[in-house]
């Protein structure tokens, strides 16, 4: 494993047996060929490079399949014999990882072993799992892993740790760098608010009771010179599997960079480092003691990771890592081989829609579509099966989905019809397939025009009042990718009750059926509002917190005490346990004020909430589909959906100035909207215009705001200036007084401001509470300026990093200063500070590492502008023009 090849024969002479002999002929071979379909790195980014580090042994020619660099051209459908010269076949061939790769399907036609390593076949099991019968032997990193993986396939399964690098761009570790400097306590990143890892979000949430923590929570996924710049500041980073014996791969950059990590028990990591090396363990229910206990003695732990980073820099070097590995492939591969079983060749399938490891070649998923189509055209009705009925619909929606990402793409609704009649023909031939009847519900629902959307309704409704036992089902019927439309079904209980069950032998057809009607229910209350499918939904799959959260809306909804008072507790638990914190508190708020229900868990929450709210900064892929088809089709009316929901229109007549406010769940404004009413201008002077940040608008907003909208966001961290733009696209006064808080204006407030720019009629001019310091996030709440030059700025960036407390007019505010703005202050508006837990200072500074560009004040217009306004601010130079 080491290299030793001279000892390492020596010591095999001495041994009988067919895997000693085979062994010592490999080692005996000048260079061993791996026929290999690896993942491919040109940057050296990133902890899976065991082919760049493989290339540069010379003991190991390896020729890599794939679609990137110098790979051997894949393809759809390839044939494993174009790969290879027959007159010098591969020793070997090997896959890291299975569910990344399209993998010939003839592959058992090759003579060499085949190795295969996996790590998400759970997560993509309906793809996944026959191709886990072509192997010979199956690698995963740790116990955990290995006690369910083995039992999928009737191939040996082995654990080898060592399946990661630490990345080529790991910038030297300073210890040298001065504890003072680490300004950060606690760093947290990756998918931790996503329905399918609801368990990190549950830990986290408990995180944020810890008092005074100085937290960084990057939701989504950071390049590695960014996780490292994150590293240096940090005091402590955060590693959670629900494997918990995986090898963290991001565990292993924060040790090579002297941070103390915070594990669980079980990790690999283990092997190489403990406690005397800054590997400390935790426990769910211990995890916030361990984190105080470790900041209150950090010196020690501090240097202890330094000793820890020395021997993870050393053990995981890309070329000692690839080195070990592809000696392991090799020890496997001179294992003793009897008879390989022969499994029929299976189908590729996309194993996601969007999210996560994809191959770049947009032609490869078009031609997945092509040949499902291809086999679906060429069988008879009877020789159909769901699977073969289910793929091309699917591949085609999946197909949509990726086209469908682009800001005003029509290429899903191009394509949508055809899914949508795939699904038609297929409940022809199988009208009792529970699958292919959920696939078209919610297809649909979420991307039809109406007659799909009443067709899919009624189909809905025609499962829901039959018996489960009225459909069939099998455990390997594809209900889609884990990451479509995955805030609508329970994807992570569906695909463990299937993996548990294949492993096991085990029929739990019942509860998957289960979980699918409570989808179906879910569905058709979003699309019909009845709350009893709320409460069905909720009851037959509660472990789903978002059937819960819409079943207290629907409560909520009618107005009723007693509906608002049944909904208090299911709100309470989902702003205590569950990602929807933000949503459910603020929910919580608005009913205690509105009904006078006070609720006596809320204010331990509400601390909670606002750490999330600033000490989060969410992944920039939320923003970059924010206005794509299939992130419209998420929300609102999903397949209705056309944007923002228009709740009030204005009856004011035009207007000199209008006030623009975004609200949570309608419940942050009431202290403006009282001082607005008491206003010495009269009423017809200005208008009032919110924005719902989520689905509500109280009786309170209901009845003082002029003009009303909904966003129907659904990100666990809300972005505010989305919300704004709303306000700024329907505003029609010639001055905008955009409010980030509930402030109590003074009475003459607007007047004063009104009176303010008709003496300054320059047009560079601005008003905000806090004059000429407008980077000052922590107090700025206000910013008054002329409606055309706030278009003409593009409004408010809305970028994945001005979300929660980030959001607001101050970024406006510093783009217009930069650009030679005088921002003046008024009397009329009250110094006031928001208390913020991480500091202005230390937010930019985070904001600059994160996206130097970006933030660099040198920009006019947002680098996420609202393509909404865009239009507006073009019209506009249109007619200067």
């Amino acid at each position: 494993m080491d290299g030793d090849e001279d000892r390492a024969a020596r010591l095999l002479e001495t041994c009988s047996g067919e895997h000693a002999a085979n062994l010592l002929a490999f080692i005996r071979k000048r260079r061993i060929q791996i026929l290999s379909q690896l993942p491919w790195s040109q940057t050296g980014e990133g902890p899976h490079l065991i082919l760049a580090g493989g290339r540069t042994d010379p003991k190991f020619l390896i020729h890599n399949i794939g679609f990137e660099g110098n790979d051997l051209p894949n393809g759809v459908s390839a044939n494993i014999h174009q790969f290879y010269n027959p007159e010098s076949p591969p020793d070997l061939y090997l896959a890291q990882m299975v569910e990344w790769h399209f993998i010939p399907p003839n592959l058992q036609e090759l003579g060499c072993p085949l190795i295969g390593q996996t790590v998400n076949y759970d997560r993509h099991i309906h793809a996944v799992y026959p191709w886990l019968q072509l192997f010979d032997h199956l690698i995963v990193t740790d116990s955990t892993t290995h006690h369910e993986a083995s039992r999928l396939s009737a191939a040996p399964t082995y654990t080898f740790p060592k399946s990661y690098c630490l990345p080529q761009t790991l910038p030297p570790y300073r210890h040298d760098r001065d504890i003072a400097d680490k300004d950060l306590d606690l760093l947290i990143t990756g998918n931790a608010y996503h329905p399918y890892n609801r368990d990190k979000g549950a830990l986290i949430r408990n995180i944020l009771e810890i008092e005074d923590l100085q937290l960084l929570l990057a939701n989504g996924f950071l390049y590695s010179t960014q996780y490292a710049h994150r590293l240096s500041r940090s005091r402590l980073a955060l590693s959670y599997f629900r494997r918990p014996g995986v090898t963290s791969t991001r565990g292993l950059e924060a040790l090579a960079m002297g941070v103390p990590l915070l594990s669980q028990p079980e990790s690999t990591l283990g092997l190489w480092v403990g406690e005397d090396e800054g590997l400390l363990t935790y426990t769910p229910d211990t995890l916030k003691n361990t984190i105080q206990d470790a900041l209150s003695n950090y010196a020690k732990h501090h240097e202890a990771a330094a000793r820890g980073g020395v021997i993870i820099r050393t053990e995981f070097d890309v070329k000692r890592v690839a080195s070990q590995y592809l000696r392991f492939a090799v020890f496997l591969a001179s294992k003793p081989r009897a008879e390989r079983r022969r499994f029929p060749a299976p189908t590729q399938r996309s194993v996601n829609a969007w999210q996560g490891w994809r191959q770049s070649e947009a032609a490869v998923y078009i031609a997945l579509r092509q040949n499902a189509f291809e086999a679906w055209r060429t069988l008879k009705p009877e020789d159909h099966s769901v699977e073969t009925l289910n793929a091309p619909a699917r591949e085609t929606m999946l197909t949509c989905v990726r086209m469908g990402l682009a800001p005003a793409s029509q290429n899903l609704r191009d394509l949508l019809p055809i899914t949508l009649e795939l699904y038609r023909a297929g409940l022809q031939t199988k009208p009792n397939s529970l699958t292919l009847r959920f696939n078209f519900v919610r297809a649909a629902l979420h991307f039809g025009t109406e007659p799909d959307i009443e067709q899919g309704l009624s189909l809905a409704t025609e499962t829901l009042d039959a018996t489960a036992g009225n459909f069939t089902l099998d455990l390997l019927d594809d209900v889609m990718t884990w990451d479509y439309c995955n805030e609508f079904f329970n994807y992570r209980a569906y695909f463990d009750i299937v993996t548990y069950s294949i492993a096991n032998s085990i029929d739990r057809t019942a509860e998957l059926k289960n979980l699918i009607f409570a989808s179906l229910h879910y569905y058709r209350a979003r699309m019909a509002g009845a709350i009893e499918d709320f409460a069905f939904a909720a009851k037959l799959d509660p472990n789903f917190p978002n059937y819960r959260l819409w079943w207290a809306k629907a409560l909520d909804a009618t107005g009723d005490r007693q509906s608002a008072l049944d909904a208090v507790p299911l709100l309470e638990n989902l702003a205590t346990n569950s990602l929807q914190v933000i949503d459910a508190s603020s929910l919580l708020q608005s009913i205690e004020s509105d009904h006078d229900l006070p609720s006596p868990r809320r204010p331990g929450v509400t601390v909670a909430v606002e750490r999330l709210k600033n000490q989060t900064f969410s992944d920039a892929d939320y923003a970059a589909i924010r206005y794509s088809a299939y992130f419209q089709a998420q929300r609102l009316d999903l397949a209705r959906n056309n944007g923002v929901k228009v709740l009030k229109e204005p009856s004011v007549p035009t207007p000199t100035i209008s006030i623009l406010f975004a609200d949570l769940n309608g419940g942050c404004s009431r202290k403006l909207n009282a001082a607005l009413e008491r206003q010495d201008i009269p009423r017809d002077a200005f208008e009032i215009i919110s924005a719902e940040v989520f689905e509500r608008a109280s009786p309170h907003v209901m009845s003082v705001a002029d003009t009303i909208l909904l966003c129907g966001q659904t990100d666990f961290l809300y972005n505010k200036n989305v919300a704004f733009n709303a306000t700024l696209m329907n505003a029609r006064g010639e001055i905008v007084l955009i409010i980030d808080d509930d402030i109590a204006l003074p009475p003459g407030a607007l007047s004063d401001i009104i009176q303010f720019f008709r003496a300054n009629d320059r047009p560079t001019i601005a008003v905000t509470n806090t004059g000429a310091n407008p980077g000052a996030p922590e107090s700025l709440y206000g910013l008054a300026l002329r409606r055309e030059q706030a278009v003409a700025f593009g409004g408010l960036d809305e970028g994945p990093y001005y979300t929660g407390r980030a959001g607001g007019p101050a970024e406006l505010a510093q783009r217009l200063q930069s650009k030679g703005f005088e921002i003046s202050t008024l009397p009329c508006l009250p110094q006031h500070s928001n208390t913020r837990l991480v500091s202005q200072a230390k937010r930019a500074s985070i904001l600059q590492e994160l996206s130097p560009f970006e933030h660099s004040g040198k920009y006019q217009l947002p680098i996420h502008e609202n393509p909404e306004i865009r239009q507006m601010r073009i019209a506009q130079i249109d007619r200067l023009l």
